[in-house]
Formats: structure tokens, sequence, C-alpha cells
């Protein structure tokens, strides 16, 4: 009872649309720190960020602190809800309830089935379009719309500076596509989380990506080793 209410407290007070507006105030940024790999990125005011897979927006408040314009992308309605009424109050951030593919397109997205009610949120980070999904609580499916994120980034005003990408095994067919298009060169950083261990089709897809790169010269841009 008491882990509950600490929740419950905790995402009013952090989620709240004014959190982030003293957070844009008091806590300014000049970098965006990935602490599991060591990498400080430098982002200025002005220059454009996509949170691929952005669940409920913790990188997505830490890049809006450094005055960015910010993407933030997110399938889930469950996240999306708590996404979306947070960066409210921010004309910078600008939120999605879409997924990012190779493609435009309507996919099923496969989430374990929460404990509780109060378990919703942490579950949703195993959400996948792409990998088989098992759990013990079982599975919720939900049909999402997808964008092509690489006619995305074609759109856009100006090249992207960070592209933050966790969309659970999608990563693979959206590199390829960014790469193959050639919109990569809109692309400064992707910084990106795979998911090989989800199946063997995605490890081996993971290996070859990984082998492309190499080849192509282009594995500093396009960082597969955040975890």
């Amino acid at each position: 009872m008491v882990s509950t209410l600490k929740k419950t407290v905790y995402r009013a007070v952090r989620y709240h649309p004014w959190t982030e507006r003293v957070q844009n105030s008091l806590r300014r940024e000049t970098h965006v720190y990935f602490d599991e790999i060591a990498l400080a990125v430098s982002i200025l005011p002005g220059d454009i960020v996509i949170d691929a897979g952005a669940n409920v927006g913790d990188v997505t408040s830490r890049c809006a602190r450094t005055g960015a314009t910010v993407h933030a992308f997110e399938p889930n309605p469950v996240c999306y809800k708590i996404l979306q009424k947070r960066f409210a109050d921010l004309p910078h951030v600008h939120t999605y309830n879409a997924g990012v593919m190779d493609r435009p397109c309507s996919l099923m997205l496969s989430t374990p089935k929460p404990h509780g009610r109060y378990d919703s949120v942490e579950t949703t980070v195993a959400a996948t379009f792409v990998a088989p999904l098992a759990s013990e609580t079982g599975v919720l499916e939900t049909k999402v719309n997808c964008i092509d994120l690489a006619e995305f980034i074609r759109g856009l005003p100006a090249p992207v500076k960070l592209l933050k990408m966790d969309i659970e095994g999608a990563e693979i067919a959206v590199l390829n596509h960014l790469i193959d298009t050639g919109i990569i060169d809109r692309v400064d950083l992707a910084v990106v989380e795979t998911h090989e261990r989800l199946s063997e089709d995605l490890s081996r897809g993971t290996e070859e990506l990984r082998g492309r790169l190499n080849q192509m010269g282009l594995e500093k841009k396009i960082r597969l080793d955040w975890i």
C-alpha cells in the first residue's frame, strides 16, 4: 500500500506539466547525457531532436531542457496520455501518439498485461511490434498507427542533431530504411538501444546491421551500444 502511494505521489508530481515548466526554467542544459555509454551530446536551442519510443518522456525531458525542438513519438496509449500532458506547456516539444517504422502502416502493439493498476506504466517498456512476446500475466494487443520515419525527417526544416531510438526490435527495419533512402545523411547522431536478446531473427538482423555500419563507416554516427 505504501509503495503504491509513493508511486502515485511521485507520478503526480514528476509528470505534471508545471514540473516540466520549472525544469525548463531552472535546470537548463547544454548537453544530453547517456551515462551508460559515457556519451555527452551537445545540443543548442533550436536544434532538432527526435525521441523515438519516448515512453513517458524521461529522455524527452532531458532533451527539452536544452531548448531544442523535440519530436517525441510514443505508440502506447497508456504512456502517450502521460507524455502529452507532461509536455503540454512546452511549445518546443511536439508529441505524437504513433510508432516509427520503415513505412506508414497500422500494426498491433503487444504489451504484457499489468499485475495491477499501478503497474501499467512499468509493463509498457516491453511493448513491441516485431518480437514474440510472452508474459505470465498475458498479453494486451493494441492497434496503433506508425509513420515512415525517413519521410518525417525528410520534411523537417533542418537536419536532426540527435535521434534517440528505443523501439523494441523495430530499429533494424527503421535504420536500414534510413540508410537505404539516404535520409541518414540528415541525422548527425543516432543513439539506439538494440533488442537482439528478444529473438533469433533480431539477433541475426542486429549483427547484419552492425556489419553494414562498419562497412559503410557509420558506426560512430549510429551508436548501437546504448543499453
